[in-house]
Order: structure tokens, then sequence, then C-alpha cells
């Protein structure tokens, strides 16, 4: 109870979410990399991967982190077209054995 938490690692993530989506509209036509992409490249940049800045040792941190992982995937989900796994492609379906045999391999 009696420990003292920083809330620099809060702000910069909170800071991140605000600024990246803007940065990116901004470069949009230079650069098309969708805003998810930058701001889990951007988290990776700032957290235990990159320079090491946020640690998830808050609590707040922690909730932040899973909350934002059930969001990522929750709308992936969304994002699934059903309808087209549903019919076999000829082409997408060889693919994906090519691949799979390729991946099993190394």
């Amino acid at each position: 109870m009696n420990e003292a938490h920083s809330f620099a690692p809060l702000l910069i993530v909170v800071m991140l979410a605000f600024l990246v989506p803007l940065l990116l509209s901004t470069v949009r036509g230079q650069l098309a990399v969708p805003i998810v992409v930058g701001e889990i490249v951007a988290g990776m940049i700032v957290g235990r991967s990159g320079f090491g800045w946020v640690v998830p040792e808050n609590g707040a941190l922690e909730l932040l982190k899973e909350l934002g992982f059930v969001l990522l995937m929750f709308l992936s989900g969304m994002e699934i077209d059903f309808r087209s796994l549903r019919r076999p492609d000829p082409v997408h379906t060889s693919r994906q054995s090519h691949c799979a045999l390729y991946l099993s391999r190394s």
C-alpha cells in the first residue's frame, strides 16, 4: 500500500494514443500505414522491446494493456469477412497449402 507509482508512463501512453493517429492522418498520402499498425509500432518503441520508457508495473497500465488487447482482437474479428471463408477459391487454397508446407519445414 505504500508504493509510489509514477504517472509518467501512463502519460506517455495516453499522449501516444492521441498523437499517433493525428500524425498518421496528416501523412496519409505519403505513408500507407493503418493507424492501428502505427500505434502498435509506437507501443513497441516506447515499451520493453524498444527504449523501455513504459514498463507496465502500474495497475492502470496493466488494465489499459489488457483492455487494448481485447479491443484489438474484437475489432479484428469484426473485420473478417466470413462469407469469403465459406467458398473455396482454388488459387487461395493452393497458396495456403504452399505457405503451410513452407512454414512446417522451417
